[in-house]
């Protein structure tokens, strides 16, 4: 009975953390889509004046920052470890 109901408990934080990774993904592309459109909005200007060359600079760190958030989960063999782990 206690393994039932373990294994079910299981299953549900699964579904749980599946979700919840798809959703910081979804997030993460759509706020990597705002940024580029932005950069690509702010290069295409002939002139940039100096407040746009800044706001450029400060758009590509923003990605820069993002990226390297970016790391990919493994799953761990070790229980004590927990159920994700970073590489």
């Amino acid at each position: 009975m206690y393994q039932n109901l373990w294994d079910t408990a299981k299953a549900v934080l699964r579904g749980k953390f599946i979700a919840l990774n798809a959703h910081i993904k979804k997030l993460g592309r759509s706020q990597v889509t705002n940024l580029m459109t932005q950069l690509k909005e702010n290069q295409e200007q002939t002139n940039p004046r100096a407040s746009r060359r800044q706001e450029i600079t400060k758009i590509r760190i923003e990605l820069k920052e993002i990226e390297t958030q970016k790391k990919p989960f493994k799953r761990s063999m070790n229980p004590a470890a927990g159920f994700f782990e970073k590489n």
